[in-house]
């Protein structure tokens, strides 16, 4: 009997209809456990080298991990595919319900290939698959799509596209419970080039735990170590770390002209708290209940109830955009949520035309007549539905920030903030230099959860001197850290409020699977998923790292000081010294004594 594990996954050829095993082995299992690290190893397994990533032989690959499910924090499941965007491996995470149904449903994983002739989605229970017909689900947006799949299947969970994977946005989402994402590198693009839907799981199914009773009070302890911990976090959600990153000067406003926001009293965590909220929402099994529904009751910007927006909704859709009108960013998070597109990427992309119209580079004449300046809430609204429908100049700007430079010119391009093609998260690099640093590493481009470093250098206040350069084992012990728990799949906010340590994680594995595991284990698990996401980045001819030009020429002033741009020698010294600790070449690449100790060698000629 298998313990945290169904013991079956599932391959599905949209293009035949054939479903199959698909054969995972022991040592698999020992080796990535599940979420992130299968999804890696089988993508690096199953994907063609140079795959279009839109294209029917790019594999889509849905997984849950072993803790999926089970004690508190195992809402999550993970994606992996071929980025559109990036043309990375697009591992993106999400919470909610979908992937414990889709765990009870039977399978640990589906991994989805070929194309559909006509519009389909995918109904799981009792650990098989029936592809239906979706032609009337096909043009609507995330809410709608739900809910006419629970009149026909009752009570079920679903992982679905809007018109914004319909329409193939290179930063298309998957969306669950309406307001949760498989967020950045574009998934939902892929999933709506194969003509799917949506994934429909009805879950029934018991999951079998090794030592029940150990595993439960292990759970239960983390649960009443995030309470004590997270209260703040529990009441505001992410949110909370607006003001800690506007006081500091950490927060990117105007498109990464300035680190603070005058004005960020209207659009923080206590005006949200205080004027919108209408009540606490949670995943599944989660102690903490960070999501927030939030209502904005009348006028333009009006919403009845959405979950959100946390932190970086706020910052995409507020600070970067100049932006001080609160329900407008309700109503902006609340469309991305409904059209299916990435918050970050949309609200970063707009700001970037906001940031060129203010410089001359684009006229009314190129925005369809809108007048995209800083703080126009308005036109940044309506900016959304043109880029998920593809309308006029929202049609540039579905491509992503990058392309949509390159097409205007290089003044253009110069402006752009994004690392490996995917814009930046909500930290400003030259008063956070770490983790800016930690976005240039990231194998799916900027990203800020591969390191969650903002942790140790904000909040921990680790690196006052800015001299970063010097601790860059810490960096890649936490990538490795999130990359375990992008594996088992455990959400990372609760994996730190509810201190579930490498020890503690290594006892809690043991009790769910049964499977003898130790720190030692652990640590080479993560490091042996992130060295793998390198070498298919490498297969992919994709190597480099590094930052936008604007962060080593530009100074940034604002209420908090002048600060000059970051040191280039001090960029080339840490990134010479994250090679030394991850034991990569001067080029970036593993070297086959690392290989060798993470049994990677065989994957390589």
């Amino acid at each position: 009997m298998a313990h945290g594990y169904m013991d079956n996954s599932l391959k599905i050829d949209l293009t035949s209809g054939v479903v199959s095993k698909l054969p995972i082995s022991k040592e698999w299992k020992m080796h990535y456990l599940g979420g992130r690290g299968m999804g890696i190893r089988l993508l690096w397994e199953y994907a063609p080298k140079g795959v279009d990533p839109l294209s029917p032989a790019n594999p889509l690959i849905f997984m849950t991990g072993p803790y999926t499910g089970t004690g508190v924090f195992s809402a999550f499941y993970n994606v992996t595919t071929r980025s559109p965007l990036t043309g990375t491996a697009a591992s993106a995470h999400s919470g909610g319900t979908f992937g414990p149904a889709l765990k009870r449903a039977g399978v640990d994983g589906l991994m989805i290939v070929g194309q559909s002739e006509k519009p389909v989605y995918l109904l799981i229970n009792g650990g098989k698959v029936t592809i239906c017909d979706a032609s009337s689900l096909w043009g609507k947006d995330v809410q709608q799509t739900e809910s006419m799949i629970k009149e026909k299947h009752g009570k079920v969970s679903s992982a679905v596209i809007g018109p914004g994977g319909e329409n193939l946005i290179k930063y298309g989402c998957i969306m669950n419970d309406t307001f949760r994402a498989v967020g950045r590198g574009g998934a939902g693009a892929v999933m709506g080039a194969k003509k799917l839907k949506a994934v429909v799981a009805d879950g029934k199914e018991k999951i079998n735990i090794a030592h029940h009773d150990l595993f439960t009070a292990i759970s239960r302890k983390g649960a009443k170590t995030s309470l004590s911990v997270g209260k703040h976090f529990a009441r505001y959600g992410t949110g909370a770390a607006f003001d800690v990153y506007n006081q500091n000067g950490s927060l990117p406003s105007y498109h990464f002209r300035k680190g603070h926001y005058d004005e960020g009293e209207k659009i923080n965590a206590e005006a949200l708290k205080k004027n919108y909220f209408v009540r606490d929402q949670g995943c599944f099994n989660c102690p903490l209940k960070c999501a927030n529904i939030h209502s904005v009751k009348s006028g333009p910007f009006a919403v009845e109830e959405t979950e959100g927006p946390e932190y970086e909704t706020l910052m995409a859709f507020g600070s970067l955009c100049g932006n001080s009108n609160l329900e407008a960013i309700i109503k902006a998070s609340h469309m991305v949520n409904l059209m299916g597109i990435d918050l970050i990427s949309a609200g970063v992309t707009i700001a970037f035309a906001m940031d060129l119209f203010e410089m001359g580079l684009l006229t009314e004449k190129d925005t369809d007549g809108l007048t995209l300046t800083f703080g126009n809430a308005e036109a940044m609204v309506e900016m959304i539905t043109k880029i998920a429908y593809r309308q006029g100049f929202g049609d540039l700007l579905a491509q992503g920030s990058l392309i949509a430079g390159r097409k205007i010119g290089p003044k253009a391009e110069e402006r752009v903030m994004q690392c490996l093609g995917q814009e930046f998260p909500g930290y400003e690099p030259r008063r956070s230099p770490g983790t800016g640093f930690s976005l240039s590493t990231s194998n799916r481009g900027a990203d800020h959860l591969r390191a969650c470093f903002y942790a140790n250098e904000i909040f921990g206040d680790e690196f006052k001197d800015r001299d970063f350069a010097d601790h860059m084992k810490i960096m890649t012990e936490k990538e490795d850290l999130m990359a375990l728990v992008d594996s088992l799949v455990m959400c990372k906010f609760g994996q730190r409020k509810g201190q579930f340590t490498p020890d503690v994680v290594t006892e809690l594995l043991e009790a769910l699977t049964g499977f003898a595991f130790d720190t030692s284990d652990l640590s080479h698990i993560g490091e042996r998923i992130y060295n793998l996401e390198r070498l298919y980045n490498i297969r992919e001819g994709i190597e480099e790292i590094a930052l936008p030009r604007r962060i080593f020429t530009e100074p940034i002033e604002d209420a908090v000081g002048k600060t000059p741009p970051l040191d280039a020698n001090h960029y080339e010294k840490a990134k010479k010294n994250y090679f030394t600790a991850r034991s990569w070449d001067e080029n970036g690449h593993p070297k086959s004594e690392k290989l060798i100790e993470l049994s990677l060698s065989g994957l390589v000629s």
